[in-house]
């Protein structure tokens, strides 16, 4: 799960600095750069206060934030098929 990476790219589609986040969701601009960088991994408070920041659900984030090692191997070949769709369709919903 790549919770950081997604952080920062819906961030940047939102056009938004880390030091803007971090003020709008009450975190330090060093946690939000610590978090996108997944040298930490957010509370759920945090990743609350950062979602609705970002103006998408937690549970958005964490599907978006899903890589193939994170699925069970017997089922990671329909999730390698699906994944693709699913995430274009959220990002068009969502972040678009």
């Amino acid at each position: 799960m790549n919770l950081g990476h997604t952080i920062k790219k819906l961030r940047r589609a939102r056009g938004i600095s880390q030091q803007e986040l971090a003020d709008a969701s009450s975190l330090s601009m060093t946690y939000v750069s610590l978090l996108e960088c997944n040298k930490k991994e957010p509370s759920i408070a945090a990743l609350r206060a950062i979602c609705r920041e970002l103006e998408i659900p937690v549970a958005i984030v964490f599907f978006l934030s899903l890589e193939a090692d994170d699925v069970q191997e017997h089922k990671r070949a329909v999730f390698e098929q699906l994944a693709p769709a699913m995430n274009a369709y959220l990002k068009t919903v969502f972040i678009d």
